[in-house]
C-alpha cells in the first residue's frame, strides 16, 4: 500500500493507494519531483487525486460483490453439482483478480456476465408477468415471486458498480 500525502486548503490528508492502482503511474509531475528525506514528492492535479481516490473505493465495493458471488456459486455448486454454478464461481473469481489488478481488458467479462444475468432475471420476471395477466397462470410461488424481485434489483445494482469501476479505469 503506499501512501499519497494530499495539500489543500483545509489542511493536508493522506490518501492509502494499492500498489496496482493504474493512476499511480498516471501522475504528472510539474518539472522534477521533489526529495523529502527519503520519500519523494509529487505534484499531482487535483482530478488524478479524485480519480485516484474514486478507483480505490469503488474496487473495494466491487471485490466484495465478486467475493459474494464467488461464495454463493460455490455454495450452490457444492449443494447441488451444477457445472454452471462452478462456471460462474470461476468468472467470479477471476472478476475478483482483474478487479485487484485494475485490469479494464478483463473486467469487461465480468461485466458481460453481470448484464446477462441481470437481462434473463428480468426478462423471466416479464415472463411470469405475461403468463398471469394473459394465460391466467401464475408459475411460482409467491415468495419466491418477491425473491426474484428483489434478486433483480440487487443484480442491477452490482452491475452499475462495476460499471463505474470499469469507466473509471483508464484506457492504457
Amino acid at each position: 500500500m503506499a501512501t499519497i500525502l494530499v495539500e489543500d486548503p483545509s489542511g493536508i490528508h493522506s490518501i492509502a493507494i494499492s500498489d496496482k492502482n493504474p493512476y499511480k503511474k498516471v501522475c504528472e509531475t510539474d518539472g522534477d519531483p521533489d526529495q523529502f528525506g527519503d520519500e519523494t514528492i509529487l505534484y499531482i492535479s487535483s482530478e488524478i487525486i479524485e480519480q485516484v481516490h474514486l478507483i480505490e473505493k469503488y474496487s473495494f465495493i466491487v471485490k466484495l460483490i465478486t467475493m459474494f458471488d464467488f461464495l454463493l456459486s460455490m455454495v450452490y455448486y457444492f449443494s447441488y453439482g451444477f457445472w454452471y454454478a462452478y462456471t460462474v464461481s470461476v468468472v467470479s473469481l477471476f472478476g475478483y483478480m482483474s478487479t485487484n489488478n485494475f485490469r479494464r481488458g478483463y473486467i469487461i467479462g465480468y461485466l458481460i456476465y453481470q448484464y446477462i444475468c441481470a437481462l434473463v432475471k428480468t426478462f423471466f420476471i416479464c415472463f411470469i408477468y405475461y403468463n398471469f395477466y394473459f394465460k391466467h397462470k401464475f408459475l411460482v410461488n409467491e415468495n419466491v415471486f418477491y425473491f426474484l424481485h428483489f434478486n433483480t434489483i440487487c443484480q442491477w445494482y452490482m452491475f452499475h458498480f462495476v460499471r463505474k469501476f470499469y469507466k473509471l479505469l483508464p484506457s492504457t
